[in-house]
């Protein structure tokens, strides 16, 4: 597909960052938090450059360039607000019961455990998974790693490697 006009080449390509902008929001492709805001702001200012480039194409009259200040105005002003809602949804509905997971071998460091927890509820207030304090059915062990904690500690000591319950917490805090 061939499109001979700038103004209509620097529309699509807006459009197509406009798509990959929303995606990014709506997906967050990466697992770090950083590199989702890094993406988002790096296509916003392709998005920038774009308008600006119009402004600077040979044979592109002033109606052209008033439909393409209009159309990008449009998008900012209704995308933006749509943004931080989505954003305010997201945060407020991902609460999750438990910021902290101690994944720990009772033999090998149950009382370091025990002290991370006491520490981590007085000086940060946090809801602090332990599974001597916490756990009430046993069947529900990986079900609360996998969707009622943000933070899985593992705390590595000789033991953690050797049992299954802690292998399969620290497998299913990754599914």
């Amino acid at each position: 597909l061939v499109v001979p006009s700038a103004f209509w080449q620097i529309f699509l390509m807006q459009c197509t960052f406009g798509v990959s902008v929303c995606c990014s929001l709506f997906f967050r492709p990466w697992a770090v938090h950083a590199a989702n805001v890094l993406d988002v702001a790096g296509t916003v200012l392709i998005l920038g450059l774009f308008t600006l480039a119009a402004f600077f194409t040979d044979g592109t009259g002033t109606e052209s360039l008033a439909i393409l200040a209009l159309v990008a105005s449009i998008v900012v002003v209704a995308l933006f607000p749509l943004a931080i809602l989505v954003a305010i949804l997201r945060s407020v509905m991902r609460q999750k019961p438990f910021t902290w997971f101690i994944c720990h071998h009772k033999a090998s460091s149950g009382a370091f455990a025990r002290l991370l927890k006491l520490s981590l509820v007085d000086r940060r207030r946090d809801n602090v998974f332990l599974d001597s304090d916490n756990l009430r059915d046993l069947s529900q062990l990986f079900h609360i790693v996998k969707s009622d904690t943000e933070t899985l500690v593992v705390l590595a000591t000789r033991g953690v490697v050797n049992s299954p319950w802690c292998v399969g917490e620290n497998t299913t805090s990754h599914l």
